[in-house]
């Protein structure tokens, strides 16, 4: 994956955006509504990094999905919830996304102990 920023230096933020997009990604790709807080209990990743995520998710680069939000019961508490569908009406994405680049990366007994602790 490509990332960018002025703070961004690929050696060593590279494989930790990986890893979150992939996670976030896999995640919401089940079309389920959810909040940055549902996403976090979840992921164990900060709302603020989620949320800059699930824009990614809209950019060409990462696949044009579409991102939908909605308010959760009164608006004016200005609660919101996400749910990222494919792009026109593509097949989702398969499980698993997550697993193949930990086991490219080496890292698989670090993913499944954040999968049993989660």
């Amino acid at each position: 994956m490509r990332f960018d920023g002025s703070d961004y230096k690929p050696e060593i933020d590279n494989d930790r955006l990986t890893a979150q997009h992939l996670r976030i990604k896999e995640l919401m790709l089940d079309g389920n509504w959810r909040t940055l807080e549902e996403i976090k209990d979840e992921t164990k990743d900060p709302t603020a990094s989620i949320s800059a995520q699930l824009r990614h998710l809209r950019k060409p680069r990462y696949g044009s999905y579409v991102l939908e939000k909605r308010s959760k019961e009164d608006r004016s508490k200005g609660l919101f919830e996400y749910r990222v569908l494919p792009p026109n009406g593509e097949p989702q994405l398969k499980q698993g996304l997550m697993e193949q680049f930990v086991r490219r990366r080496g890292l698989w007994e670090d993913f499944i102990s954040f999968k049993d602790n989660a």
